[in-house]
């Protein structure tokens, strides 16, 4: 079983150093955390490995911050990660059966996007990102 390492905004990159800190990740949780990073990566940017990422953060800053203009590119984006997880092999609870964005929202200058992710084995979760 293939385990990932946690992903925080609030994560301290010293801690992954330590041994006894951070924590691991696998199932939906993995599917989550692997759904928000292709969501906010752009195409190309992962180093070595080129076809990472979607075109959501780029059509976001071409459109503006704006409700509509973010839950479009989410929209588009939703389903470039839907065909990069079909091009993966991951154990059912790991891998994405359906996407919904839950609510779009703004708060100030900061949208939020409410996604709620369900896998193939039929677990779902809900994750807020910050836009």
């Amino acid at each position: 079983m293939a385990y990932d390492i946690a992903i925080s905004s609030g994560l301290d990159p010293m801690s992954l150093l330590l041994p006894g800190t951070g924590s691991r990740v696998d199932g939906v949780q993995k599917m989550v955390q692997r759904f928000v990073f292709l969501l906010l990566n752009d195409n190309g940017s992962v180093l070595g490995d080129e076809d990472e990422g979607t075109s959501f953060l780029s059509l976001v800053r071409s459109t503006g911050y704006t409700v509509w203009a973010v839950q479009n590119a989410f929209i588009l984006a939703a389903a470039e990660i839907q065909s990069l997880f079909e091009d993966l092999d991951l154990p059912d609870d790991e891998q994405l059966q359906d996407v919904e964005l839950q609510d779009v929202y703004a708060e100030g200058s900061t949208v939020y996007l409410r996604v709620g992710l369900t896998s193939v084995a039929g677990q779902a979760a809900t994750t807020t990102v910050t836009v």
